[in-house]
């Protein structure tokens, strides 16, 4: 970890001005100040399942003061950040420090420790998360099969197979039981993947 220097309030820089920086494991980070006040920012590495993903998309997921409010490409950086601000209700910046005395300043190493909160919390979905559009999308493909399978099913009982003898007949009827054990299968796998992306929303 390298901090460069602390915090200073003041009117908006023409560019920001970086506060420190470092690197936990494949996650980097840095701290900006913009003057009237500062942001944190955290990369997440290509294989993040929040990696290329707009910061709204992922709003409920990572937990960090004020909420995440950037997600992009950054001057100087081919690196995917996601950032956030120190100018809500309640901090301290240059213009609001104008009028009130009591809102916090938030230090540079008060905004290093968000830093490594927000990692440990991209470090936790690099390993338990299940990417949620793959499973819709397979629970759209188990919801197909379903719907093939029914319909093979229609079409033998509607052939009356029951009209065949012997071996055929019970061929048939078989295949009939198959199908109707492949159907109940599939409707299982897709209430369970239903029921997680209910309870993981």
């Amino acid at each position: 970890m390298t901090i460069y220097k602390e915090m200073k309030y003041q009117k908006r820089l023409p560019e920001a001005e970086k506060l420190a920086e470092g690197k936990v494991g494949v996650y980097k980070w840095k701290i900006l100040s913009h003057g009237t006040h500062p942001c944190g920012y955290v990369s997440v590495p290509e294989n993040h399942p929040f990696y290329g993903k707009n910061c709204s998309e992922i709003e409920g997921d990572i937990e960090v003061h004020g909420g995440l409010t950037f997600s992009g490409k950054m001057k100087g950086s081919d690196d995917y950040w996601f950032g956030w601000d120190y100018a809500h209700a309640g901090d301290h910046t240059y213009i609001s420090g104008l009028l009130f005395s009591t809102e916090k300043s938030w230090t540079t190493q008060e905004i290093a420790d968000e830093c490594f909160d927000v990692i440990k919390q991209f470090w936790y979905y690099m390993e338990h998360y299940m990417d949620k559009e793959a499973l819709r999308e397979l629970e759209a493909g188990l919801g197909y099969l379903q719907g093939i399978i029914g319909k093979k099913e229609y079409e033998l009982v509607m052939a009356d197979f029951p009209d065949l003898d012997g071996k055929e007949y019970e061929a048939c009827k078989a295949v009939l039981n198959d199908l109707g054990t492949a159907r109940e299968a599939l409707s299982r796998a897709s209430r369970t993947i239903n029921t997680y992306l209910k309870d993981n929303k």
